[in-house]
This record gives structure tokens, sequence and C-alpha cells, in this order.
């Protein structure tokens, strides 16, 4: 929420400063960016790996597989304080189904952000322990 966001134009704001379309948009590409990692660690979408090849001889699927392992590490932090601001904002529901597709859980996430499964989970594929929390309305004094 204080944290700093950067948007495609280079302009600087904090994450609390967002406007709600532009939150739920910039978690909508995290996720996808995660979901796209998850499936090249899995195997399931690799690059064109021959035309690759032909510019960077240097090229091999382990080290796509683990730029992709560090870039969910990365995009797991750096998520959090987004789905916090939008959770806040009384936007659980509309990040929720990002969330669940991102993070491969069959049901609802937990809105405590420290129950979210850890990158090193989501690398290994155990996301299967989802935790369901009530919706609560939550102060700034409540914490």
């Amino acid at each position: 929420m204080y944290e700093e966001h950067r948007t495609h134009d280079g302009i600087r704001m904090l994450i609390g400063q967002m406007e709600d379309s532009h939150l739920l948009n910039t978690i909508k590409s995290y996720c996808d960016k995660i979901e796209q990692c998850t499936r090249i660690i899995k195997g399931q979408s690799t690059p064109d790996s021959a035309l690759i090849e032909t510019f960077n001889p240097e090229f091999s699927r382990e080290a796509v597989r683990e730029r992709a392992q560090e870039t969910i590490r990365f995009l797991h932090q750096r998520i959090q304080p987004y789905v916090l601001t939008a959770v806040m904002r009384g936007l659980g529901a509309s990040v929720t189904p990002h969330l669940t597709r991102a993070y491969q859980c069959s049901g609802r996430l937990s809105t405590n952000l420290f129950e979210l499964p850890s990158s090193d989970e989501i690398i290994d594929g155990n996301t299967s322990a989802v935790v369901e929390v009530e919706s609560e309305n939550y102060q700034f004094g409540d914490f």
C-alpha cells in the first residue's frame, strides 16, 4: 500500500494511490506472468528453442526453468502489497479468480497474505492446501 508503483510511462505513485482499475490490471498482469512461469517450470510451455538457440548458443532449457523460478519468487513478493490494497478496498472478489488461476488453487484464497503458498511451494507444484477465511471488514486499528 505504501510501496511505490511505476507505470509503463515511468510515472511513480504509491500503490495506495492507484485507481481500482489500474490496481486490478496490475494484479492480473502479475498473475499472468506467474502462470506463464509455472507452465515453463512444469514443461507445459517452452519458448521456441530452435529460434533461441540460433541467436544464443548458450541457451538451455534448464536456464529458462531457473529464470522462471527466480521470476516466480520475485513476483510472489511483489504482488502482495497490491493484493492487500485490493482486499482493503473491498476488491477481493475481483482479485480471487486471477490469484486462483495463477496459484493453481481450487478454492478461495485467504485474505491473510501470510497464508498464501510460498514461492517454493508454487515452484514445486504444492499448492493444494487452501485456507478459507470469512470476509470481514478490517479497519487499520484491527491489525
